[in-house]
C-alpha cells in the first residue's frame, strides 16, 4: 500500500504469459486476439477485488478500443495521454455522449 491507500495488484505469471501473448502473437503479429482470454484476465483481477485496471500498453488500448469493451474498471492509459495532451494545448475537452 502507498501513501495514497493504493494496492497494486498485477496479473499472475500465467495471466502475464496471456497479456504477453494477446500483444506479441495477435496485435502486433496482425492476427486475430482471443477477446475471451482478455475478459478472462479482466473477470480474475476483478475478482482479487481490483477497482479499477490501467492498460498500459498502447496494444491493449488497440484491443480496448476495437472490441468497444464498455466497462467503466478499464483505465485506458492511451486515452488518458490524449486527453491530458489536448488540456495542456490549452483546448477543451468536448463532451460527447455515446449512448444511443
Amino acid at each position: 500500500m502507498n501513501k495514497y491507500g493504493i494496492k497494486c495488484i498485477l496479473p499472475t505469471e500465467e495471466e502475464q504469459v496471456k497479456v504477453d501473448e494477446l500483444i506479441y502473437d495477435g496485435i502486433k503479429a496482425g492476427k486475430e486476439i482471443d477477446i475471451e482470454s482478455f475478459h478472462q484476465i479482466i473477470d480474475s483481477l476483478v475478482a482479487q477485488g481490483v477497482e479499477k485496471i490501467i492498460l498500459g500498453c498502447t496494444e491493449l488500448s488497440i484491443i480496448n478500443k476495437n472490441d468497444e469493451i464498455k466497462n467503466d474498471i478499464i483505465i485506458d492509459s492511451l486515452t488518458v495521454l490524449a486527453l491530458k495532451t489536448i488540456l495542456l494545448s490549452g483546448k477543451n475537452i468536448k463532451e460527447t455522449n455515446n449512448e444511443e
